[in-house]
């Protein structure tokens, strides 16, 4: 996709995502089982038809020296004429050949400076967005508002709601990340999840450790979980898939893919356990501290670390970062833990 709009794209596969819950919880709802199931496999029979008939990516056919495809399919997406898009061609296949001369093992993404760089900030950016609570707040969505709501939400109306919610706000992020910047709302996320994860903490821990009547303000746990869920939703969740597709060069980025994927499992499993443990054993509270703790880690390092993508080719972001390490050669004392 084009630089200008690539990251919009990136934000609409979480924008649909959060569309498959609201689908889900609500034909769950008010169906069997076994109906949510045979709609689901009709959704997703619709899905895979049309696919078929998609053009791969110009990459994937420079890749494969198939440059007559690969023009047909770049016209197709970017619905102009084969000459038209002659010099993008060229710039793909100059791109391209660097990739190829360059190492593509598997270890060659913990062997280079810079694929181990992006690696690190992608496993940032999942702790953060983990750890902040958010398979938590989906999973245990029906115990946090049984807690808070003083009956006024059932189970499928918390599931329903807070998927709503989540929508609604990656609307906006998918509005403003061409427009502002994924670092500025990366990090703006991470700061909103503090602020609203500190505030349900504060809360719990008097509710649950004090004598002080907090009866008057059951409404702040509602504003906190609502308010980390919106802030999350501008920046941590969506622009992980865009920073994934934009960070990483050819050779690494499917090894990548994989070791972030797996983290991503890793980390929301040992979450989700976390989560019970510590709301059985010591309180909600405390929750809420570890992703306030989590939130403050995520934005101090992502300040740091993070690079701005926005409007820039994957070649111009693999230069500037291969031209950033090769400058800040006193860096390199600092950066050597990490590589290692």
């Amino acid at each position: 996709s084009q630089p200008s709009i690539r990251g919009m794209l990136s934000t609409m596969l979480v924008t649909l995502w959060y569309v498959g819950f609201i689908l889900a919880y609500t034909i769950g709802t008010y169906t069997s089982y076994d109906r949510t199931a045979y709609i689901s496999l009709v959704l997703s029979v619709m899905y895979v038809i049309p696919l078929y008939f998609q053009p791969e990516s110009p990459y994937y056919y420079v890749l494969r020296n198939r440059m007559r495809a690969a023009v047909k399919s770049l016209s197709y997406y970017r619905n102009l004429s084969p000459m038209e898009v002659a010099s993008e061609i060229r710039t793909v296949e100059e791109y391209v050949k660097e990739e190829k001369d360059s190492d593509s093992s598997f270890l060659s993404l913990f062997t280079d400076p810079i694929s181990l760089r992006c690696l690190f900030i992608m496993e940032i950016i999942c702790i953060t967005t983990i750890f902040t609570g958010l398979t938590a707040t989906y999973a245990y969505a029906t115990q946090i508002f049984s807690k808070t709501s003083q009956g006024l939400f059932s189970a499928e109306d918390c599931s329903i709601i807070l998927s709503v919610l989540f929508l609604l706000m990656n609307f906006i992020a998918t509005y403003l990340i061409e427009k502002v910047g994924r670092r500025v709302l990366v990090l703006i996320s991470c700061v909103g999840c503090f602020v609203s994860s500190l505030l349900a903490a504060v809360y719990f821990y008097i509710s649950l450790e004090t004598r002080i009547d907090v009866s008057a303000y059951q409404w702040v746990p509602l504003a906190a979980i609502g308010g980390y869920c919106a802030f999350v939703s501008i920046g941590l969740n969506p622009l992980a898939t865009s920073f994934q597709g934009e960070l990483f060069p050819a050779n690494t980025r499917s090894v990548a893919s994989g070791i972030t994927a797996m983290s991503i499992a890793i980390l929301s499993s040992t979450c989700l356990k976390i989560y019970y443990l510590l709301d059985t054993h010591v309180g909600m509270y405390m929750n809420y501290l570890m992703f306030t703790f989590f939130a403050a880690f995520g934005t101090v390092l992502l300040y740091i670390y993070m690079p701005e993508t926005k409007n820039k080719t994957f070649a111009q972001i693999q230069r500037e970062l291969n031209k950033r390490y090769k400058i800040d050669v006193k860096e390199a004392d600092l950066l050597e833990p990490i590589n290692k």
